[in-house]
């Protein structure tokens, strides 16, 4: 095995272990309390209320904007 070869298949198991732990503790409800802070937000902060959905539009209004910020190849 080249050393690429190792380099890649370390950062492949390293990567998806971080996944697998990530995937473990938002189902087991172990991040349900880091959801509670918008709405600690909106209740005594007066932050207004954002609907899931929004989320979505957002990152795609903004992935339809970073070409400005890219430059070319050439």
């Amino acid at each position: 095995m080249t050393s690429a070869a190792k380099a890649y298949t370390f950062r492949t198991v390293f990567f998806m272990l971080g996944y697998v732990v990530a995937l473990v503790l938002a189902v087991s409800g172990a991040l349900d309390p880091i959801g509670v802070f918008w709405g600690f937000a909106e209740k005594f902060a007066e932050a207004p209320h954002i609907e899931g959905w929004w989320v979505y539009v957002v990152f795609w209004g903004l992935m339809g904007f970073m070409p400005v910020f890219i430059r070319s190849s050439r």
